[in-house]
Protein backbone atom coordinates (compact mmCIF):
# COMPACT_ATOMS: atom_id res chain seq x y z
CA UNK A 1 0.00 0.00 0.00
CA UNK A 2 1.26 3.68 -1.14
CA UNK A 3 1.81 6.22 1.67
CA UNK A 4 -0.90 8.48 -0.05
CA UNK A 5 -3.33 5.16 0.56
CA UNK A 6 -2.70 4.36 3.96
CA UNK A 7 -3.19 8.15 5.22
CA UNK A 8 -6.47 7.99 3.38
CA UNK A 9 -7.38 4.49 5.47
CA UNK A 10 -6.01 6.19 8.89
CA UNK A 11 -7.92 9.10 8.14
CA UNK A 12 -11.11 6.71 7.33
CA UNK A 13 -10.99 4.79 10.24
CA UNK A 14 -10.81 7.87 12.24
CA UNK A 15 -14.20 9.29 10.48
CA UNK A 16 -15.93 6.03 11.11
CA UNK A 17 -14.47 5.96 14.80
CA UNK A 18 -15.14 9.61 16.12
CA UNK A 19 -19.26 9.02 16.27
CA UNK A 20 -18.50 6.30 18.68
CA UNK A 21 -16.09 7.88 20.48
CA UNK A 22 -18.22 11.36 20.86
CA UNK A 23 -21.56 8.94 22.16
CA UNK A 24 -19.52 6.40 24.07
CA UNK A 25 -18.43 10.23 26.46
CA UNK A 26 -21.95 11.39 26.42
CA UNK A 27 -23.97 8.86 27.45
CA UNK A 28 -23.15 5.71 28.99
CA UNK A 29 -20.55 5.29 30.92
CA UNK A 30 -18.08 3.36 29.23
CA UNK A 31 -15.77 1.48 32.07
CA UNK A 32 -18.11 0.13 34.47
CA UNK A 33 -16.78 -1.88 37.52
CA UNK A 34 -16.63 -5.34 36.99
CA UNK A 35 -19.36 -7.79 37.73
CA UNK A 36 -20.80 -7.90 40.81
CA UNK A 37 -18.82 -4.60 42.06
CA UNK A 38 -21.78 -2.41 40.95
CA UNK A 39 -23.75 -1.08 44.18
CA UNK A 40 -27.06 -0.80 42.52
CA UNK A 41 -28.63 -1.63 39.17
CA UNK A 42 -27.30 0.48 36.70
CA UNK A 43 -28.90 4.02 36.27
CA UNK A 44 -29.20 7.03 33.98
CA UNK A 45 -25.46 8.06 33.94
CA UNK A 46 -24.52 11.01 31.47
CA UNK A 47 -20.90 12.06 30.82
CA UNK A 48 -19.79 15.18 29.06
CA UNK A 49 -17.04 17.76 29.06
CA UNK A 50 -17.85 21.05 30.04
CA UNK A 51 -15.43 24.24 30.58
CA UNK A 52 -12.18 21.69 30.04
CA UNK A 53 -13.24 18.88 32.58
CA UNK A 54 -15.64 16.21 32.64
CA UNK A 55 -19.03 16.44 34.26
CA UNK A 56 -20.63 12.85 35.40
CA UNK A 57 -24.00 12.87 36.46
CA UNK A 58 -25.68 9.03 37.70
CA UNK A 59 -29.19 9.15 39.10
CA UNK A 60 -30.33 5.85 41.08
CA UNK A 61 -33.26 5.24 42.39
CA UNK A 62 -34.54 2.77 45.08
CA UNK A 63 -31.37 3.76 47.23
CA UNK A 64 -31.80 4.27 51.38
CA UNK A 65 -35.52 4.52 50.07
CA UNK A 66 -34.73 7.23 47.35
CA UNK A 67 -33.66 8.76 44.56
CA UNK A 68 -29.55 9.30 44.56
CA UNK A 69 -28.27 11.64 42.17
CA UNK A 70 -23.86 11.41 42.01
CA UNK A 71 -22.92 14.70 40.28
CA UNK A 72 -18.95 14.33 39.76
CA UNK A 73 -16.54 17.19 38.12
CA UNK A 74 -13.03 16.16 37.13
CA UNK A 75 -10.37 16.68 34.86
CA UNK A 76 -10.55 13.65 32.46
CA UNK A 77 -13.45 10.95 32.38
CA UNK A 78 -11.30 8.42 34.31
CA UNK A 79 -11.01 10.49 37.44
CA UNK A 80 -14.73 11.00 37.17
CA UNK A 81 -15.68 7.60 36.59
CA UNK A 82 -13.37 6.80 39.43
CA UNK A 83 -14.87 9.68 41.94
CA UNK A 84 -18.68 8.64 41.05
CA UNK A 85 -17.25 4.93 41.76
CA UNK A 86 -15.84 5.66 45.18
CA UNK A 87 -19.36 7.47 45.74
CA UNK A 88 -21.59 4.60 45.48
CA UNK A 89 -19.17 2.81 47.02
CA UNK A 90 -19.61 4.74 50.42
CA UNK A 91 -23.18 4.99 50.13
CA UNK A 92 -23.32 0.95 49.41
CA UNK A 93 -21.95 1.07 52.86
CA UNK A 94 -23.69 3.19 55.29
CA UNK A 95 -27.10 1.97 53.53
CA UNK A 96 -25.67 -1.81 54.27
CA UNK A 97 -25.10 -0.74 57.59
CA UNK A 98 -27.56 1.71 58.84
CA UNK A 99 -31.24 0.48 57.05
CA UNK A 100 -33.53 -1.07 59.40
CA UNK A 101 -35.07 -2.43 56.05
CA UNK A 102 -32.29 -4.63 55.90
CA UNK A 103 -32.52 -7.85 58.56
CA UNK A 104 -28.96 -8.27 58.73
CA UNK A 105 -27.95 -4.45 58.80
CA UNK A 106 -25.44 -3.46 61.70
CA UNK A 107 -28.48 -1.09 62.79
CA UNK A 108 -31.23 -4.13 62.55
CA UNK A 109 -28.69 -6.00 64.74
CA UNK A 110 -28.22 -3.71 67.45
CA UNK A 111 -32.41 -3.05 67.85
CA UNK A 112 -32.50 -7.13 68.11
CA UNK A 113 -29.84 -7.19 70.19
CA UNK A 114 -29.14 -4.47 72.56
CA UNK A 115 -31.54 -4.80 74.81
CA UNK A 116 -30.00 -8.11 76.58
CA UNK A 117 -26.24 -6.91 76.11
CA UNK A 118 -24.51 -4.19 74.80
CA UNK A 119 -23.94 -4.69 70.86
CA UNK A 120 -20.50 -3.37 69.34
CA UNK A 121 -20.69 -1.15 66.20
CA UNK A 122 -18.20 0.32 63.66
CA UNK A 123 -16.86 3.65 64.33
CA UNK A 124 -18.74 5.12 61.52
CA UNK A 125 -21.95 4.07 63.11
CA UNK A 126 -21.11 5.61 66.30
CA UNK A 127 -20.19 8.65 65.46
CA UNK A 128 -23.57 8.88 63.68
CA UNK A 129 -25.24 7.94 67.09
CA UNK A 130 -23.40 10.44 69.42
CA UNK A 131 -24.37 13.47 66.54
CA UNK A 132 -27.86 12.18 66.65
CA UNK A 133 -28.40 12.20 70.61
CA UNK A 134 -26.63 15.74 70.20
CA UNK A 135 -29.20 17.04 67.77
CA UNK A 136 -32.34 15.33 70.23
CA UNK A 137 -30.49 17.53 73.34
CA UNK A 138 -30.37 20.67 70.63
CA UNK A 139 -33.85 20.68 69.86
CA UNK A 140 -35.48 19.35 73.14
CA UNK A 141 -36.21 16.11 71.83
CA UNK A 142 -38.12 17.23 68.37
CA UNK A 143 -35.18 15.20 67.15
CA UNK A 144 -35.24 11.59 67.91
CA UNK A 145 -33.44 8.63 66.72
CA UNK A 146 -35.71 6.31 68.97
CA UNK A 147 -38.75 6.65 67.24
CA UNK A 148 -39.05 3.64 65.69
CA UNK A 149 -41.90 2.13 68.11
CA UNK A 150 -43.89 5.27 67.30
CA UNK A 151 -43.17 4.56 63.67
CA UNK A 152 -44.51 0.31 64.10
CA UNK A 153 -47.60 1.94 65.43
CA UNK A 154 -48.32 4.67 62.71
CA UNK A 155 -47.01 2.67 59.65
CA UNK A 156 -49.81 0.57 59.22
CA UNK A 157 -52.00 3.86 59.47
CA UNK A 158 -51.86 3.97 54.83
CA UNK A 159 -52.86 0.04 54.52
CA UNK A 160 -55.43 -0.23 57.38
CA UNK A 161 -56.79 2.97 57.71
CA UNK A 162 -57.84 3.08 60.89
CA UNK A 163 -56.07 5.31 63.84
CA UNK A 164 -53.95 4.03 66.51
CA UNK A 165 -55.45 3.20 69.64
CA UNK A 166 -54.53 5.92 72.70
CA UNK A 167 -53.47 2.73 74.51
CA UNK A 168 -50.80 1.73 71.50
CA UNK A 169 -49.63 5.47 71.30
CA UNK A 170 -48.85 5.60 74.65
CA UNK A 171 -46.98 2.12 75.23
CA UNK A 172 -44.81 3.25 72.62
CA UNK A 173 -44.18 6.47 73.50
CA UNK A 174 -43.21 4.87 76.78
CA UNK A 175 -39.73 3.19 74.91
CA UNK A 176 -39.60 6.66 72.53
CA UNK A 177 -36.57 8.86 74.38
CA UNK A 178 -32.56 8.92 74.15
CA UNK A 179 -32.24 8.62 77.42
CA UNK A 180 -33.46 4.71 76.75
CA UNK A 181 -29.74 4.68 74.49
CA UNK A 182 -26.55 4.01 76.13
CA UNK A 183 -23.60 4.94 73.83
CA UNK A 184 -19.89 3.50 75.70
CA UNK A 185 -17.21 5.52 73.81
CA UNK A 186 -14.12 3.31 75.32
CA UNK A 187 -16.01 0.26 73.98
CA UNK A 188 -17.95 1.05 71.19
CA UNK A 189 -21.16 -0.21 72.20
CA UNK A 190 -24.56 0.59 72.06
CA UNK A 191 -26.84 -0.44 74.54
CA UNK A 192 -30.35 -0.40 75.55
CA UNK A 193 -32.65 0.29 78.75
CA UNK A 194 -35.84 -1.84 77.87
CA UNK A 195 -37.11 -4.49 75.55
CA UNK A 196 -39.03 -2.60 72.74
CA UNK A 197 -36.88 -0.03 72.29
CA UNK A 198 -35.55 0.63 68.84
CA UNK A 199 -33.81 2.99 66.46
CA UNK A 200 -34.44 4.46 62.86
CA UNK A 201 -32.20 7.19 61.30
CA UNK A 202 -34.19 8.20 58.77
CA UNK A 203 -34.34 11.61 59.82
CA UNK A 204 -30.12 11.71 59.44
CA UNK A 205 -28.82 9.29 57.59
CA UNK A 206 -29.11 10.71 54.30
CA UNK A 207 -27.31 13.60 54.74
CA UNK A 208 -24.79 11.72 56.46
CA UNK A 209 -24.37 9.49 53.30
CA UNK A 210 -23.96 12.42 51.17
CA UNK A 211 -21.60 14.30 53.21
CA UNK A 212 -19.73 11.10 53.38
CA UNK A 213 -19.78 9.87 49.39
CA UNK A 214 -19.14 13.59 48.79
CA UNK A 215 -15.28 12.83 50.47
CA UNK A 216 -15.07 9.40 49.23
CA UNK A 217 -15.31 11.20 45.50
CA UNK A 218 -13.05 14.10 46.13
CA UNK A 219 -10.48 11.47 48.20
CA UNK A 220 -10.89 9.60 44.65
CA UNK A 221 -9.51 12.62 42.53
CA UNK A 222 -12.97 15.00 41.98
CA UNK A 223 -12.81 18.97 42.50
CA UNK A 224 -15.91 19.18 43.06
CA UNK A 225 -19.42 17.08 43.68
CA UNK A 226 -22.75 17.43 44.43
CA UNK A 227 -24.78 14.14 46.04
CA UNK A 228 -28.03 15.08 46.04
CA UNK A 229 -30.18 12.29 48.45
CA UNK A 230 -33.61 12.58 47.83
CA UNK A 231 -33.69 16.21 48.44
CA UNK A 232 -31.13 15.93 50.82
CA UNK A 233 -28.13 17.38 49.07
CA UNK A 234 -24.01 18.34 49.98
CA UNK A 235 -21.93 20.17 47.67
CA UNK A 236 -18.31 20.66 47.94
CA UNK A 237 -16.21 22.55 46.00
CA UNK A 238 -17.29 24.90 42.89
CA UNK A 239 -17.42 23.15 39.05
CA UNK A 240 -15.69 25.55 36.04
CA UNK A 241 -19.25 26.52 34.77
CA UNK A 242 -20.64 27.73 38.25
CA UNK A 243 -17.66 28.91 40.05
CA UNK A 244 -20.08 30.57 42.83
CA UNK A 245 -21.27 27.01 43.48
CA UNK A 246 -23.78 24.30 42.65
CA UNK A 247 -27.68 26.02 42.02
CA UNK A 248 -30.12 25.32 44.02
CA UNK A 249 -34.11 25.64 43.52
CA UNK A 250 -36.84 25.47 46.08
CA UNK A 251 -39.35 22.97 45.24
CA UNK A 252 -42.87 23.99 44.77
CA UNK A 253 -44.99 22.30 47.54
CA UNK A 254 -47.81 22.87 45.55
CA UNK A 255 -47.15 21.52 42.37
CA UNK A 256 -45.41 18.93 40.36
CA UNK A 257 -42.26 17.79 41.03
CA UNK A 258 -40.33 19.98 38.30
CA UNK A 259 -41.90 23.68 39.62
CA UNK A 260 -40.16 25.41 41.68
CA UNK A 261 -40.92 28.80 43.77
CA UNK A 262 -40.20 32.14 41.96
CA UNK A 263 -37.08 33.88 43.67
CA UNK A 264 -35.84 30.93 45.88
CA UNK A 265 -32.63 30.22 43.82
CA UNK A 266 -28.84 30.08 44.86
CA UNK A 267 -26.13 28.86 44.93
CA UNK A 268 -24.40 26.68 47.40
CA UNK A 269 -20.43 26.04 48.31
CA UNK A 270 -19.32 23.26 50.81
CA UNK A 271 -22.93 23.85 52.29
CA UNK A 272 -25.49 20.70 52.95
CA UNK A 273 -29.37 21.31 51.73
CA UNK A 274 -32.03 19.52 53.47
CA UNK A 275 -35.86 19.80 52.76
CA UNK A 276 -38.61 17.85 54.90
CA UNK A 277 -42.07 18.05 53.98
CA UNK A 278 -45.71 16.57 53.98
CA UNK A 279 -46.74 17.60 50.50
CA UNK A 280 -45.51 13.62 48.98
CA UNK A 281 -46.09 11.40 52.39
CA UNK A 282 -49.23 11.11 54.00
CA UNK A 283 -51.81 9.51 54.71
CA UNK A 284 -55.55 9.74 54.61
CA UNK A 285 -58.53 8.86 57.21
CA UNK A 286 -61.88 10.09 55.94
CA UNK A 287 -61.09 13.71 55.02
CA UNK A 288 -57.93 14.06 57.57
CA UNK A 289 -54.78 14.32 56.35
CA UNK A 290 -51.84 12.50 58.49
CA UNK A 291 -48.17 13.50 57.60
CA UNK A 292 -45.09 11.26 57.81
CA UNK A 293 -43.21 12.71 60.28
CA UNK A 294 -44.11 11.81 64.12
CA UNK A 295 -43.71 14.43 66.82
CA UNK A 296 -41.32 12.18 69.28
CA UNK A 297 -42.23 14.73 72.28
CA UNK A 298 -46.53 13.28 71.81
CA UNK A 299 -46.15 10.21 69.74
CA UNK A 300 -48.60 11.07 66.80
CA UNK A 301 -48.02 12.86 63.40
CA UNK A 302 -47.10 16.04 62.82
CA UNK A 303 -49.83 19.31 62.68
CA UNK A 304 -50.98 19.90 58.84
CA UNK A 305 -49.76 23.57 59.19
CA UNK A 306 -45.70 23.33 57.33
CA UNK A 307 -45.71 22.04 53.55
CA UNK A 308 -41.95 22.50 53.62
CA UNK A 309 -39.02 23.08 55.73
CA UNK A 310 -35.50 23.71 53.95
CA UNK A 311 -32.65 24.14 55.96
CA UNK A 312 -28.59 25.03 54.71
CA UNK A 313 -26.13 24.30 56.95
CA UNK A 314 -22.29 23.41 56.96
CA UNK A 315 -22.66 20.27 56.46
CA UNK A 316 -25.37 17.27 55.17
CA UNK A 317 -25.51 15.23 58.32
CA UNK A 318 -26.90 18.48 60.15
CA UNK A 319 -29.36 19.91 57.18
CA UNK A 320 -30.60 16.93 57.47
CA UNK A 321 -31.23 16.34 61.34
CA UNK A 322 -32.29 20.37 61.55
CA UNK A 323 -34.94 20.16 58.74
CA UNK A 324 -36.32 16.76 60.66
CA UNK A 325 -36.30 18.85 64.06
CA UNK A 326 -37.67 22.12 62.68
CA UNK A 327 -40.62 20.72 60.76
CA UNK A 328 -41.62 19.31 64.09
CA UNK A 329 -41.02 22.20 66.24
CA UNK A 330 -43.08 24.61 63.91
CA UNK A 331 -42.49 28.16 62.39
CA UNK A 332 -41.88 29.35 65.71
CA UNK A 333 -40.03 27.66 68.04
CA UNK A 334 -38.37 26.36 64.73
CA UNK A 335 -37.44 29.63 63.30
CA UNK A 336 -35.94 30.67 67.01
CA UNK A 337 -33.76 27.77 67.38
CA UNK A 338 -32.34 28.35 63.80
CA UNK A 339 -31.39 31.86 64.30
CA UNK A 340 -29.32 30.74 67.29
CA UNK A 341 -27.27 28.13 65.13
CA UNK A 342 -23.81 29.44 63.81
CA UNK A 343 -24.39 29.26 59.70
CA UNK A 344 -27.17 27.74 59.73
CA UNK A 345 -30.55 29.48 57.82
CA UNK A 346 -33.88 27.76 57.45
CA UNK A 347 -37.22 28.89 55.05
CA UNK A 348 -40.78 27.47 56.22
CA UNK A 349 -43.12 27.30 53.45
CA UNK A 350 -46.92 27.28 54.56
CA UNK A 351 -50.06 27.30 52.55
CA UNK A 352 -52.00 30.37 53.07
CA UNK A 353 -54.72 30.81 50.82
CA UNK A 354 -54.33 29.47 47.04
CA UNK A 355 -50.41 30.09 47.60
CA UNK A 356 -48.09 29.82 49.81
CA UNK A 357 -46.68 31.84 53.01
CA UNK A 358 -42.89 32.32 53.29
CA UNK A 359 -40.72 32.70 56.70
CA UNK A 360 -37.44 32.47 56.90
CA UNK A 361 -34.31 32.89 58.89
CA UNK A 362 -32.36 36.52 58.39
CA UNK A 363 -29.69 35.04 56.09
CA UNK A 364 -31.68 32.93 54.32
CA UNK A 365 -30.45 33.22 50.56
CA UNK A 366 -33.48 34.08 47.34
CA UNK A 367 -35.40 36.80 47.15
CA UNK A 368 -38.93 35.02 47.14
CA UNK A 369 -41.61 36.75 45.35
Amino acid sequence: MTRTGLVRLLLLLFILALPFALWSLTSDDPAQPASGDEPYPSGNIHMERRAAVVQRIDSRSGVMGTLFVVEIAAEDEATAIAAGHAAWKKIRELEDTLSTWIPGSLLSRVNRKAARRPVTVDAVTFDLLVRSRGYHTLSDGAFDPTVGPLQRVWRPLAKMKRMPTDDEVEAALSLVGFEHVSLDRKAGTVAFDKAGVSLDLGGIAKGYAADLAARAALEAGAFACRINAGGDLVARGAPPWSPEGFKVEIRDPLRSPSDTVAGWSFSVLDRGVATSGNYERFTMVGDEKFSHILDPRTGRPVEDTVLQVTVIAPSGTEADALATALTVLGPEAGLKLAEQLPDVEALFLSKSGDGLETRRTSGFPGEGR
